[in-house]
């Protein structure tokens, strides 16, 4: 998956809105993003693959139990040779920070890891405003106190501002 996958999520993660429909209002607005998306220049492989990175997404933050254990202990985690190579060593403190300082817990932590890897991109391809949407779309489906999400959200698009600038 390539940045054009992630350009279909950060595209979904502005338009799309789970108001908790039933399945079938779901799979009518799949149809009509699907269609937008399309129409917006988008190809339908990297939307398949987008969509299906989301539904990962949705299992693994609606099953979280493979990885509740990195929760339940006070290890330090350390990354596996995959994750180095594909997260710059910047990526790593940024999202290391984010733990460090409460604003994402163990369990999130993971899950921002798995997503990242599931891009599939090498470290040089992935910018930080790419791994920022993604800390932001996990979050958003993990993070239950609002709070906690604003000043998420806050530290991510104040970083991307200043950036810009």
């Amino acid at each position: 998956m390539k940045q054009s996958v992630l350009d279909v999520l950060i595209y979904l993660l502005e338009e799309y809105e789970d108001e908790d429909e039933d399945e079938q209002e779901i799979d009518i607005e799949r149809e009509i993003l699907t269609k937008e998306l399309l129409t917006a220049g988008f190809n339908n492989h990297s939307i398949g693959q987008a969509w299906g990175w989301l539904d990962e997404l949705t299992l693994q933050i609606d099953n979280p139990e493979p990885i509740r254990s990195f929760e339940l202990n006070n290890s330090s985690r350390v990354l596996s040779a995959l994750e180095k190579h594909q997260l710059s060593y910047a990526a790593q403190c940024y999202l290391a920070t984010l733990q460090s300082s409460d604003l994402i817990d163990p369990i999130t932590y993971e899950l921002i890891l798995d997503r990242l890897i599931a891009l599939d991109c090498e470290a040089e391809e992935l910018e930080m405003e790419q791994i920022r949407w993604v800390v932001l779309m996990v979050s958003f489906n993990r993070v239950t106190d609002p709070r906690l999400y604003l000043a998420l959200e806050t530290l991510i698009f104040s970083d991307l501002e200043t950036q810009l600038n």
